[in-house]
């Protein structure tokens, strides 16, 4: 019996002695090499369309901002960013004996601001319906280099990835520091978990703002999910004590032609002492076309006949115009502007469409008077 139970332990002493070789062969992950996987994704999308919509606010104030709606083409250096608005949901402040007051006009259609950056312009257009008065057109046109403030709301070009720029050449940095945690499920995707010591002195270059809650510096933590690319369905910064000070979200991820995995719901949220604060997310509608080719043709912004331009760039002194029919555009910008014909009688389309309507009405009207009165006589 002794002899039976020796060659039992004597078999699973052998056995657990393979397991443990076999796992030591194995060896850890490679916690760097998964890093530069991570980085390698947030250089992956170099062109690409996006339609997205973007929502933000204050939680704690109740602030809640219109929905802005965006249309994304991007191809290297260039970029066109497309924004329409709801004119009546947005507020214009009008001074009334000397004090600020909100108001919503009841302004029909759109809204609309053109971003163009393309061959080291920059150039602005920007539609503005007026109350029972002709949309407004105005464009503006300056350097490139010229423009230090980026777009707000950012674009998402680093959808499921490291969103900003000082993160990303933190980690660079000190990827051999990671700290590797325990595995999280975030969204349905059970996410690898990396960790970094943000020291108060590194604060500014780790995390994209600062408050109270990393005054002295914190953590900077990562869930990645590696079947999808080494994506990030979550980044956040915490303070010392593991406040979390912000949070960015990824869901809902999409495989695209090109074999990369865009989430089509983002979410940034921020918080304070008081609670949660600042918030906005993106929601990306189909279809999203990424690293695919980019005509020129498509970074070009259509100028209606009567736009007024401002051209910044001479010197002290900017030009300004307005655009006519059969008139001439700056000649390097001819790539970037095309002029075409005005909206019906220079108003918005519900304007013009019950204008229209009215018109046809009255044709009508018409019509039915010179039929009866106007019928030819017979002997």
């Amino acid at each position: 019996m002794r002899s039976y139970i020796s060659l039992v332990l004597l078999a699973l002493g052998l056995s657990l002695a393979y397991s443990l070789d076999f796992a030591c062969a194995q060896g850890p992950p490679n916690t760097e090499s998964e890093i530069d996987a991570i980085l390698a994704r947030s250089r992956a999308v170099f062109s690409g369309r996006l339609r997205y919509t973007v929502n933000s606010g204050f939680i704690v104030q109740k602030i809640q901002e219109p929905a802005e709606e965006f249309e994304l083409i991007f191809s290297g250096g260039s970029s066109l960013l497309k924004l329409r608005v709801k004119a009546s949901e947005v507020p214009l402040g009008v001074n009334e004996n000397g004090k600020l007051k909100i108001t919503y006009p009841p302004r029909e259609g759109f809204l609309e601001k053109d971003t163009l950056s393309h061959q080291g312009r920059h150039i602005v257009f920007n539609v503005n319906p007026q109350v029972n008065r002709p949309v407004f057109y105005s464009a503006r046109i300056t350097y490139e280099k010229e423009e230090a403030n980026p777009p707000w709301p950012r674009q998402p070009l680093y959808l499921g990835s490291i969103w900003d720029e000082c993160t990303r050449q933190f980690i660079e940095r000190v990827k051999g520091k990671a700290v590797r945690r325990e595995t999280a499920e975030i969204n349905g995707l059970r996410c690898q978990v990396f960790e970094w010591v943000v020291s108060a002195k590194e604060k500014y270059n780790a995390f994209h703002s600062i408050n109270q809650l990393v005054e002295e510096g914190g953590w900077l933590r990562l869930s990645v999910f590696p079947e999808y690319g080494y994506v990030l369905s979550r980044i956040e910064f915490l303070g010392k004590e593991r406040a979390l000070f912000a949070s960015y979200e990824s869901s809902d991820f999409q495989k695209t032609e090109a074999g990369i995995y865009i989430p089509k719901r983002f979410r940034l949220q921020e918080y304070s002492t008081e609670g949660p604060a600042f918030f906005i997310e993106y929601t990306v509608h189909d279809p999203i076309q990424i690293n695919q080719p980019i005509p020129e043709s498509d970074f070009r912004i259509m100028l209606p006949v009567g736009t007024e331009i401002t051209d910044s760039r001479p010197g002290d002194h900017s030009n300004i115009f307005t655009v006519k029919a059969g008139g001439a555009l700056p000649p390097d910008v001819d790539d970037d502007l095309v002029i075409v014909k005005s909206s019906i009688l220079g108003w918005n389309w519900p304007t013009a469409l019950i204008s229209g309507v009215a018109l046809g009405v009255l044709c009508v009207i018409v019509f039915l008077v010179a039929r009866r009165y106007l019928r030819p006589r017979h002997a």
